[in-house]
């Protein structure tokens, strides 16, 4: 809040900043506009900020404070994004504004008694300042070094300050953790400028699916809902933020239901972008989602809640969800057996992306069926973007705090992927050839083993406008079975041929025969290759043929699971390696001969990419 104060000196009614010299004046031309000092520098911060994301608030300040035409661009600058709203308390005297100590926690308070008495002066800087404000972020959680507003301040702000507090504000975050600060906050930030609105959730009020009990009906979500409803008409975007970095995992949801009733969903007439992936939403609320009339972006969960009251009735009983203007649907997944039943009523003609994140509890079982209920819901016509992918338990990084469930973390991390491969075969990709318009298809992890060359180039030959194809495959090998690919490398050559736009591939195949592959016409535009677990017989002849058939290859990617799996045992830098990994890991030598021959391929394309990145 420093660097904000320091540029305060002095702005009241009728008092301005120091003046320039008096007998100078701008130069002008009756036929030319010259841009004044205010304006250059205002160009001038502009540039700055678009080419470093920020200027530094500290020097904005002291050169706020040099002259009245540095004054104005700084203030604009300095004032345009808040960390907090904590920061408008320097705007206050410094006898108003105190810190207090309540159960062991640091918050801002205001002497309510001072306030009637606060010259015109002090309130003419809110007046010189607030506008410029366009967005608000929040603090959330406590970590012993963070001030924020105690609530009882929030309401003496909102007694004290001119209506609209904000008249300018565009984007604001508001917290989600106290009854009181969900009531006193909202009518301090919110004005009818305001066209993003983010709940920003402290993960320690996140609770595992497994606990399902602790969830409330009201609180926080009763005390924000009014205030909303007095905005949504203007509000573009309404997103719920939970802090997934801080969250274990992605099976943890906000513990409280967020109830849009129709009556909500219909006076958000603006809203096109709607993220609630980690709210419990249920059938009741996901109805009323879909009245929402022009929203283009959704973000959901499908969880136990979802549709229960569905569960064992014919889908033709049930009214289906109409989104007829959404473009783009991501879908996380803690319910498997809900998730197609949630797509078998979903309506909606102009849908380009799909996106679906299965967590590590819920495992996709049958893509193919999936695809034919997207088949059925009218998709292949206008689908475009089609993502699949399983959260698996990967225990490799330290200090996620997760205790293996048996043998080490290593081994479960490699049965954690076994587990979550999504099956692919030649159905899968029939159905895929339905899908004219793809232009983006990943899965993750998958098993792709049963794929032929038939099948890849009969579907490639269907997507004249592919840009990405990544089938992402890190089956490994162990002593006692072994699932090698039927792709071929010539086979994959003559579909990607099919594909000129083609600049993103993740196959597996399999080169292990003693003749090298054919050469063809080359394929000019394929910028990354991720080969996943695939066999190749000499490393420097593949290389050899992989640049002269990819000539603008610049990422080359292997045996990603296996490599990390090295640095996770053995670069501890002189710590004692674990006993139970090195046995572990050296079942695997299948891979450690694929490793070496591949990484002879990637030192043949170093020049492209540094070889650290392979290590």
């Amino acid at each position: 809040m420093q660097a904000f104060r320091t540029a305060l000196d002095d702005v009241g009614a009728g008092q301005g900043r120091p003046q320039l010299e008096s007998n100078w004046q701008p130069p002008y031309s009756a036929t030319q506009h010259c841009l004044q000092v205010t304006e250059l520098l205002s160009l001038i911060f502009g540039m700055v900020e678009n080419q470093s994301g920020s200027v530094d608030r500290r020097q904005l300040s002291r050169l706020a404070r040099t002259t009245s035409a540095f004054f104005g661009p700084a203030i604009r600058h300095l004032w345009r994004d808040l960390p907090d709203l904590g920061t408008i308390l320097c705007l206050f005297p410094d006898v108003s504004v105190h810190t207090v100590l309540i159960q062991g926690l640091k918050w801002y308070t205001l002497s309510s008694a001072d306030l009637p008495v606060l010259s015109k002066e002090a309130m003419e800087r809110f007046k010189v300042y607030l506008p410029h404000v366009k967005r608000i972020g929040c603090i959330t959680g406590f970590d012993g070094n963070e001030l924020r507003v105690h609530y009882t301040a929030l309401r003496t702000l909102a007694l004290f300050l001119p209506r609209p507090f904000f008249p300018n504000l565009i984007d604001v975050a508001v917290p989600w953790e106290d009854d009181m600060e969900a009531i006193f906050y909202p009518q301090v930030v919110f004005s009818p400028s305001v066209r993003h609105v983010k709940v920003s959730v402290n993960p320690e009020y996140c609770g595992s699916l497994g606990h399902q009990g602790a969830h409330i009906e009201k609180g926080n979500w009763n005390a924000l809902r009014p205030r909303i409803n007095d905005i949504a008409e203007d509000i573009v975007l309404f997103r719920v933020d939970v802090g997934l970095e801080d969250c274990e995992r992605e099976q943890y949801f906000l513990t409280q239901t967020l109830s849009f009733d129709d009556a909500l969903s219909k006076r958000f007439t603006s809203l096109t972008c709607l993220e609630v992936e980690h709210v419990i939403i249920d059938n009741d609320t996901m109805t009323s989602i879909a009245w929402i009339p022009n929203l283009d972006h959704l973000k959901v969960s499908i969880t136990a809640h979802h549709f229960k009251d569905l569960n064992g009735l014919p889908t033709s009983t049930s009214l289906p969800l109409l989104f007829p203007s959404l473009t783009s649907l991501l879908v996380r997944v803690t319910l498997a057996q809900s998730f197609d039943r949630f797509l078998s009523h979903v309506v909606a003609s102009k849908l380009a992306k799909l996106k679906v994140i299965f967590s590590y509890s819920a495992r996709l079982t049958d893509l193919n069926k999936t695809l034919g209920i997207l088949g059925a819901r009218g998709m292949p016509s206008h689908l475009r973007e089609l993502s699949v992918e399983t959260k698996y338990q990967y225990l490799l990084p330290s200090g996620l705090g997760v205790a293996p469930s048996y043998g080490t973390p290593l081994q479960e991390s490699f049965d954690g992927l076994t587990n979550a491969q999504i099956r692919v075969d030649n159905d899968t990709l029939k159905h895929l050839s339905n899908f004219t318009k793809l232009t983006r298809l990943f899965v993750s992890p998958s098993s792709s083993y049963r794929l032929e060359d038939s099948a890849l180039e009969t579907s490639f030959a269907s997507w004249p406008d592919l840009e990405e194809f990544r089938l992402v495959d890190e089956t490994m090998t162990t002593n006692y079975f072994t699932l090698e690919p039927k792709l071929t490398v010539e086979g994959i050559q003559r579909a990607l041929n099919l594909c000129p736009s083609l600049k993103t591939l993740a196959l597996r195949f399999d080169c292990e025969s003693e003749t090298m592959p054919l050469i063809s016409a080359p394929h000019r535009d394929l910028l990354a290759w991720d080969v996943g677990t695939s066999s190749i017989t000499c490393g420097r002849r593949f290389g050899e043929w992989l640049k002269e058939q990819h000539p603008s290859l610049k990422l080359l990617d292997y045996y990603n699971v296996y490599r990390k799996a090295l640095r996770h045992v053995y670069d501890l830098r002189g710590s004692e390696i674990s006993a139970s990994d090195d046995r572990f890991i050296g079942q695997f030598v299948d891979e450690a001969m694929m490793l070496s021959r591949w990484d002879e391929v990637a030192g043949l394309l170093g020049s492209n990419k540094s070889m650290y990145s392979y290590i």
